[in-house]
């Protein structure tokens, strides 16, 4: 045997056996970091999104976004190393799997607090003290009707009209409803005391918005929740710090990060615009690549959300197709 294949045999084996190495290491539990934005205002950081934590200091904690379901238990834990207080409360933000997959495991964990939901849950007029879960109204109902999630990890509070006020630890809280953005169900949250905006999938560091149509998803109205943050956010000294914001993924934000997210989204869809006044059709609109700028940033080439697939709702929607 040739001392050339030998050593393309001894690859070859080594190779084989580094493969099944990797196959038989077991998957390695989710890991959740946290980072004090301000105040008592943390932001929860694991490899799929982000969430945010409230210590509310003897009011209890408040949760936003319960992240997906591998990676709920350790986002509780998380939450469990920074005080002693229960989780009280979980805000829902979106329907993507990042903001309600680990819905139930919340639940299961920390039981239901005294509602109309928790007394189906547990047949009680008094349910033990645990977590309450809040979303608007149209996200509820999708939860319950489309996504089939059982009773335990379904919102037992909604808000059907603009925002919901909550107070926690001497912190104001506003629940905003940002319509017809990534759906038609999502919301913001504004920690007016600590000047922190949590603003789940509408934002992200790291991706073009994933904008759900069959929900009543537009890119008008996620630059409209967009321009909504703008409106909130007041910058500190040479336009650094002020209002920070807790992205859906990515790093911590301020109002550059916004602006210039926002921004991308305009010119991409004003370059759209230009291409379809001159009569291109869809096809003719991937090829000239009016994202090409940004899409080493925020694009991918393949998988669930693609840059064509970002180009394909934007050119939709300036057509007035459904």
């Amino acid at each position: 045997m040739s001392a050339r294949r030998s050593r393309a045999l001894a690859l070859a084996a080594a190779f084989a056996l580094a493969s099944f190495a990797r196959a038989a290491t077991p998957a390695q539990p989710a890991t959740v970091n946290v980072l004090q934005v301000a105040g008592h205002v943390y932001m929860a950081v694991a490899e799929r999104g982000n969430a945010t934590i409230l210590d509310g200091g003897g009011d209890g904690v408040l949760v936003v976004d319960a992240m997906d379901a591998a990676t709920a238990p350790a986002l509780l834990q998380a939450a469990r190393s920074l005080t002693r207080d229960p989780i009280l409360l979980l805000v829902n933000t979106s329907d993507t799997a990042t903001s309600v997959g680990g819905n139930g495991v919340f639940a299961k964990a920390l039981g239901a607090k005294a509602s109309p939901i928790a007394k189906a849950r547990t047949g009680s007029e008094e349910a033990a003290s645990g977590v309450s879960i809040i979303a608007h109204e149209a996200l509820s109902l999708r939860l319950e009707q489309e996504q089939g999630l059982p009773i335990e990890a379904r919102p037992d509070q909604t808000y059907a009209f603009g925002t919901k006020d909550l107070y926690m630890g001497g912190e104001g809280i506003r629940i905003m409803h940002v319509a017809n953005a990534i759906t038609d169900g999502d919301s913001i949250v504004y920690f007016r005391g600590s000047d922190v905006i949590s603003v789940g999938a509408i934002l992200s560091t790291s991706n073009y918005p994933v904008i759900d149509v069959k929900r009543g998803g537009t890119l008008a109205g996620t630059i409209a929740a967009l321009n909504q943050m703008l409106d909130l956010i007041i910058p500190g000294r040479g336009q650094e710090g002020g209002t920070m914001v807790i992205p859906g993924r990515g790093r911590l934000c301020n109002q550059h990060d916004v602006l210039e997210y926002r921004d991308m989204l305009v010119i991409i869809r004003d370059r759209v615009a230009d291409l379809i006044g001159q009569g291109k059709t869809l096809e003719q609109v991937r090829r000239a690549r009016p994202a090409l700028d940004y899409d080493a940033r925020y694009g991918a080439g393949v998988g669930d959300w693609s840059s064509d697939d970002f180009i394909r709702v934007v050119y939709d929607e300036l057509k007035g197709r459904p």
